[in-house]
């Protein structure tokens, strides 16, 4: 028996975001679009417009459709889906855009094989077909053809436009789609989860009347990077996962081989120092400072005119643990057994970026002796 002999409610989903100028006309068109003798089940879900999209729709749509939801922050297409799905009632489902790209009069050609029992989900796509489509941007359509190249290529399907808006679902196939993405990245999720799914895909040549930025197009670069994220994502169950673990055990190495060498490097200094400075005066012991960091060796001379004896040091640096490789306080303490005494009034503040000294400043208690 044909599934076309069965009444069926058509639920019609539209998620709109600042479409004041079109809304009024797509909800005319979608009412009078043919659906066979079936009824219709029209679903606005307004992603928190601020053009005056809402009180459009509050003022002279809620009374023509069955139900509009509101958000109240704007969350994106995928959210605003995700709504539409838990709320409606039919049992096959279309998804359409707000913004008159996609024409409500091919839903008698998009839902043709599901009433006949051939389809479970149906695509329609811009690019298969002899049906008008308005000419735009060529890298827009290099960028839709590469997305879905990659997605086919791990969802094994043969579609020729993955990221078209055109969408139809039998109701109890999109109701086992849990929608995660928020954005537009909700195309290549709803994908690659109904790929893994035992159900019939068919696609459908559609006419495509597109939008210049000017007119209001949203969707943009970030938008395809995120698509092939969502790509990998959604059709590798650990990728996230894997990948995270991947990038933190390289961190993790760089981190350790790069410590190993510079504690290395600062016991070898270490010993350099003692030897050279064991037998200087307290004060000039503070010279050993002028050989590996020639921005303070200003300091020295201030010190001897003034004649501070006695200075206590401490550091400031990115990371504690490089401050405490380049400058541990007990390297401090052999290189300096009087000099360099905790709880002096007179304190050397050392601040280190990038492995060098960037900036020295010599305090009396709180006031500021030098600074270089």
């Amino acid at each position: 028996m044909k599934f076309i002999k069965k009444k069926h409610l058509i639920s019609i989903l539209i998620p709109v975001y600042n479409e004041r100028d079109t809304i009024e006309t797509v909800v005319e068109r979608v009412k009078k679009a043919f659906v066979y003798n079936h009824k219709k089940e029209i679903i606005i879900i307004d992603d928190a417009s601020s053009d005056g999209t809402t009180e459009i729709l509050k003022r002279k749509i809620e009374k023509k459709v069955s139900k509009v939801i509101y958000h109240k922050n704007n969350m994106g297409k995928g959210a605003s889906l995700r709504d539409g799905i838990q709320a409606l009632r039919g049992d096959i489902v279309i998804i359409q855009d707000a913004d008159l790209e996609y024409d409500p009069d091919e839903y008698r050609s998009l839902l043709q094989p599901i009433l006949d029992g051939r389809a479970d989900v149906v695509y329609g796509s811009r690019f298969i077909g002899a049906r008008p489509h308005r000419v735009v941007y060529f890298w827009h359509k290099v960028g839709n053809y590469l997305l879905t190249l990659f997605s086919n290529m791990l969802t094994n399907l043969d579609l020729t436009d993955m990221e078209t808006c055109y969408k139809v679902f039998k109701a109890d196939v999109i109701k086992r789609v849990y929608i995660k993405e928020n954005r537009f990245g909700v195309e290549p999720e709803i994908t690659a989860k109904i790929s893994k799914m035992n159900v019939r895909i068919y696609e459908i040549g559609i006419s495509y009347y597109g939008r210049t930025y000017e007119q209001g197009k949203k969707i943009g670069w970030k938008d395809g990077v995120r698509a092939v994220w969502c790509i990998l994502k959604y059709n590798f169950k650990f990728i996230s996962k894997i990948f995270i673990i991947f990038i933190l055990c390289i961190w993790l190495a760089r981190i350790m081989i790069s410590h190993f060498f510079m504690m290395k490097s600062s016991l070898r200094m270490a010993k350099e120092m003692i030897t050279t400075y064991q037998d200087k005066t307290e004060i000039e012991s503070l010279g050993h400072l002028y050989k590996f960091y020639p921005e303070i060796a200003a300091v020295k001379q201030f010190c001897i005119n003034k004649k501070i004896q006695k200075i206590q040091v401490k550091m400031n640096g990115p990371t504690k643990d490089e401050i405490n490789i380049y400058y541990h306080p007990k390297v401090f303490e052999m290189i300096y057994p009087v000099m360099i005494k905790r709880g002096s009034d007179h304190t050397l503040y050392i601040t280190i970026r990038k492995e060098r000294v960037k900036s020295v400043a010599l305090f009396h208690k709180k006031r500021l002796l030098y600074k270089k």
